[in-house]
């Protein structure tokens, strides 16, 4: 047993499954950084993912704008890639929906009118159940 632990990579290319992953990931970031030269600049920036599927080149977007946009230039970019020596029949383009966590709101802390506190306070005291009243008391204290 070595003393020094193994590189993450030794761990990743070991298995079959895992080598054939990572080259195929490295494959089709070779071919997303080919189309993005290929594209115009504003597009070029929208473009998130290309995959080669029996000769159809599947091109994702983050939106439907640059989605349609890119419809536009399909048969153009495909005759160009032809040229760079990629073998496709068609070139089709679709969304990707992106999802990121809504960011957290920062809420301020909600203080109860001083009506309402001495409303609670009031039920509080008509309660003969010791825990119910007591909660209320705490409750009737978060009063402005």
């Amino acid at each position: 047993m070595p003393k020094r632990p193994l590189p993450l990579r030794s761990y990743l290319s070991g298995t079959k499954t895992l080598k054939g992953l990572i080259a195929e990931t490295r494959q089709q970031a070779r071919l997303l950084a080919l189309v993005k030269k290929e594209v115009p600049s504003p597009l070029d920036e929208h473009l998130l993912a290309v995959l080669l599927n029996s000769r159809r080149l599947i091109l994702y977007t983050d939106s439907p704008v640059w989605c349609s946009r890119l419809r536009f230039l399909s048969r153009s970019l495909r005759d160009r890639l032809l040229r760079k020596g990629l073998k496709l029949d068609k070139v089709v383009i679709r969304v990707m929906i992106v999802t990121s966590p809504l960011p957290a709101r920062n809420r301020s802390a909600r203080k109860l009118s001083a009506d309402n506190a001495a409303l609670i306070h009031q039920v509080a005291d008509s309660i003969s159940d010791p825990l119910l009243s007591g909660a209320l008391q705490r409750l009737a204290r978060h009063s402005r």
